[in-house]
């Protein structure tokens, strides 16, 4: 398990996050190697934005050639427990005597 993490709030349907993509793909080839992996997570209420639906997360991953996990959370549990609130909404999480640090 990796020490480190960027982890980035993201989805398929916001015009900002819809620049991020080969950015992302980036961060995760220049900092993977060094224990520190980029995971993406669409926190959106499917309901509201069907572009964002699992089915869709799949097919947008392929087509941008996703180089790192883009996982769903359809109840939105994780975002809250983050404070995420928009996308994209960054973090990078770290270790630190035995604690977990997290940043925005």
């Amino acid at each position: 398990m990796p020490k480190d993490s960027l982890l980035s709030f993201t989805c398929n349907h916001c015009p900002f996050a819809k620049l991020y993509p080969q950015r992302m793909n980036g961060l995760n080839i220049k900092y993977r190697d060094s224990g520190v992996p980029l995971i993406a997570i669409s926190s959106t209420d499917t309901a509201e934005f069907e572009e964002d639906s699992y089915t869709k997360m799949i097919q947008k991953s392929e087509s941008e050639n996703f180089n790192f996990p883009y996982l769903f959370d359809g109840e939105q549990t994780v975002a809250k427990d983050f404070g995420a609130q928009k996308t994209p909404h960054a973090f990078v999480i770290w270790k630190e005597n035995n604690e977990w640090v997290i940043k925005v």
